[in-house]
């Protein structure tokens, strides 16, 4: 009895335990995160977005690779199109184009699946990891532009990022590269980094970073990072026309990945899924009374326009106000009793002014000669 009773209060004390607290118990090391990231971070960044945001659906993505193997003639957008009917996210449809990279993840489906977990609850972690690897290999004079891609680093908000891009737009060329050497001397030796050689790409001798044959992508590509929010932006557009299965319904040409893709997706968190319902409960609050505004006849859109310029307005005037309170301020500063300005000095009672000073009675002559005075 007594042991039961044990049991029934540990259980207890664990349902007690909230959920927040055991997802932050799981969150992956700075070690982990670089091990994770190490493969990948020199890749495009158009080509990278889509690879962690397909990681975070594993099952898919072994789907994606099985389909790829029974298919190795196909890739590109004529991949993609043969594809769209599958129930997968698009972004895990979007990677048929490129068979390396499924084949890639296929060999190691437990790195996926870690890679996926680590960018659903830390994403942003994610992200600066891959830019801290970034620096560390263009430091090493590893990453630089050449005719496969351009790298650029950029300032945001304060911030530099080193930014990746195909230099032509519509070719994407995958880089090859042993993630122990690129970076200079390995960080976490603990932690070996996963890397992945193409069983037909032949590596020329010097070179530290390769290419494989580009791919030709005119509409796979949808995602882009948007490194100052550490978020992706997504072309809304573009993701409809990949998978008909999985669109995005949002009033906008761009999405975020944070908001309004990941909160769909199954293995994201409850907090995750609940920010997403109380968003949801805001925009229909927001369009229920747009809507009524309009059925009265008000243009918010106008009212809000006017709203902006009478506030500017009101900023203006306050400015004024204030330079002028400032102005009097100063002239009004009052100054210590004991220095007054000297034509209000006040004199002493028994010393008048020069004209009327008292003569003694005995000089009754007002020409009184110097001789006499000296006596």
């Amino acid at each position: 009895m007594k042991v039961f009773i044990k049991k029934f209060f540990v259980i207890l004390l664990l349902i007690s335990i909230p959920l927040s607290l055991i997802a932050d118990s799981k969150k992956a090391s700075k070690e982990e995160l670089t091990q994770m990231v190490a493969p990948i971070a020199l890749y495009p960044d158009a080509l990278l977005s889509q690879i962690l945001m397909a990681s975070t659906y594993p099952d898919q993505v072994d789907e994606a690779v099985k389909w790829s193997k029974n298919n190795k003639k196909i890739k590109g957008d004529d991949a993609v199109k043969k594809v769209a009917d599958k129930n997968w996210d698009a972004s895990v449809s979007s990677l048929v184009a490129f068979p390396q990279v499924l084949e890639m993840m296929g060999k190691e489906s437990d790195w996926v699946e870690d890679l996926g977990n680590a960018f659903l609850s830390q994403p942003d972690d994610i992200m600066d990891t891959i830019q801290s690897l970034r620096k560390k290999a263009k430091d090493e004079g590893n990453l630089k532009s050449s005719k496969e891609q351009k790298v650029q680093e950029k300032e945001e908000s304060g911030e530099k990022i080193i930014i990746i891009e195909q230099t032509q737009p519509e070719i994407i060329y995958v880089p090859v590269y042993n993630p122990t050497i690129v970076y200079g001397p390995y960080p976490y030796p603990a932690y070996p980094p996963y890397y992945y050689y193409p069983p037909y790409y032949n590596p020329m001798p010097g070179f530290i970073i390769g290419f494989t044959i580009g791919i030709i992508t005119h509409n796979s590509m949808y995602g882009g990072f948007h490194w100052h929010r550490r978020d992706i932006r997504i072309d809304v557009d573009r993701h409809n026309s990949i998978n008909i299965n999985n669109k995005i319904n949002i009033n906008s040409k761009n999405a975020s990945w944070k908001d309004d893709v990941r909160p769909n997706n199954p293995r994201a968190s409850k907090d995750i899924r609940d920010r997403k319902k109380i968003k949801n409960k805001r925009d229909l609050q927001r369009k229920n009374a747009e809507k009524s505004m309009n059925q009265k006849g008000i243009d918010l859109k106008k009212e809000r326009n006017n709203l902006n310029k009478n506030s500017a307005k009101i900023n203006r005037n306050i400015s004024k106000v204030k330079d002028v309170s400032r102005d009097n301020r100063v002239k009004n500063i009052a100054k210590p009793d004991s220095i007054s300005k000297s034509r209000n000095i006040s004199r002493p009672n028994n010393i008048s002014k020069s004209r009327n000073i008292s003569r003694p009675t005995g000089f009754k002559n007002k020409n009184i000669s110097k001789s006499r005075l000296s006596r």
